[in-house]
C-alpha cells in the first residue's frame, strides 16, 4: 500500500473496494489488516460495507480491534455474510464512539455497557 492511506482519518473499504481486490486476486482481509496496522494517524470513520464479499467473523472482529486502537469516532458495519455478524465485547468499551451504524449484526449488550458520546445508533 502506498503512503497515501497511512494517515487518511476516514477509511471506507465498500463494494468498489471489494470489486477492485477481486480482480487482481488478493485477500480483502490480508489488504485491510495491512492498512490498519500500517495507519499512523488518528481514525475518525471506518465503514466496512460489502453487498457480496464475506469476511470471516475474526477478520471483522481483527479490523475493529485494530480500529479502536486509532480512537475511532463512526464505525459502520454491513457484510455480506451467510451468518450474522457477532459483535466482539471490546467495542462496547469504546469510550470514543459517536455513531454505530449496523446491517446484519448481532448486537449482545454486556452488562455495564455504556457508551457515553453515542449520539446515533
Amino acid at each position: 500500500m502506498g503512503p497515501v492511506m497511512v494517515n487518511v482519518a476516514t477509511l471506507v473499504f465498500d463494494n468498489l473496494f471489494f470489486h477492485y481486490v477481486s480482480t487482481i486476486g488478493d485477500s480483502a482481509a490480508r489488504i485491510i489488516r495491512k492498512i490498519l496496522m500500517q495507519h499512523t494517524g488518528p481514525i475518525l470513520g471506518f465503514h466496512l460495507v460489502s453487498e457480496t464479499h464475506k469476511l470471516s467473523q475474526s477478520d471483522v472482529d481483527q479490523c475493529i480491534i485494530l480500529v479502536s486502537n486509532h480512537g475511532f469516532q463512526k464505525l459502520t458495519l454491513d457484510v455480506a455474510n451467510d451468518e450474522l455478524y457477532t459483535l466482539p465485547d471490546s467495542l462496547f468499551s469504546c469510550a470514543t464512539l459517536t455513531h454505530l451504524k449496523l446491517s446484519r449484526c448481532i448486537v449482545k449488550f454486556p452488562d455495564g455497557t455504556q457508551f457515553r458520546n453515542l449520539v446515533s445508533l
